[in-house]
């Protein structure tokens, strides 16, 4: 899909990336994406791109269900695009909002996200892979701890109207705890010493 800005830009949205960022896909709440992308076509074709006052419903080829994008939105979020990257810290809550930039491959040129997404689809479907997976229930009061550089974790769904979950993230830098150890051992040597 092009859009023909009224200030003379032109953006290109892919529609790969269209489907991939489908508002209807996302919490409204927060911007997370609801649907894993091994769910959604590998090659969506827009169908129809109709103009709708402030948005623009764009229809998918054998789908039954439009997306309605904003056009404020698609104009501060044109993939591939200089100044259209978000570096800078946010402030929370601001920065508990997800986004299109961090979901996909946002500075990727157009041309070269269908193959992207092709890479990040077969590795989403060998993630769904049980002999990839290990799996254990955890008990009141268990501890478990990994280190995300080396271990890709996640949770199954879980709904209880007796019991309550409660899943308490604590995390660490690398670095703090490398810290922190140096400064016990050298308390700990001195303390011997003395």
């Amino acid at each position: 899909m092009i859009i023909d800005w009224q200030d003379g830009r032109r953006s290109e949205y892919p529609s790969i990336w269209l489907r991939d960022n489908c508002p209807e896909d996302r919490d409204p709440r927060n911007g997370q994406r609801l649907v894993d992308i091994a769910d959604i076509p590998a090659h969506p074709r827009i169908s129809a791109a109709v103009p709708d006052g402030t948005r623009v419903e764009v229809r998918w080829t054998g789908e039954s269900r439009a997306s309605l994008f904003e056009l404020t939105w698609l104009a501060t979020h044109v993939p591939g695009a200089p100044g259209t990257r978000i570096d800078s810290p946010r402030l929370w809550p601001d920065g508990a909002k997800l986004d299109a930039h961090r979901d996909f491959a946002w500075g990727a040129p157009p041309a070269k996200m269908q193959a992207f997404d092709d890479a990040y689809r077969a590795f989403a479907v060998e993630l769904r892979e049980p002999r990839y997976a290990l799996r254990t229930r955890l008990d009141e009061g268990v501890l478990v701890v990994f280190d995300d550089r080396r271990t890709l974790h996640g949770r199954t769904a879980y709904a209880s109207a007796r019991h309550l979950r409660h899943l308490q993230g604590c995390y660490l830098t690398r670095d703090s705890v490398v810290s922190a150890l140096g400064v016990l051992a050298r308390a700990s040597s001195a303390g011997a010493a003395s």
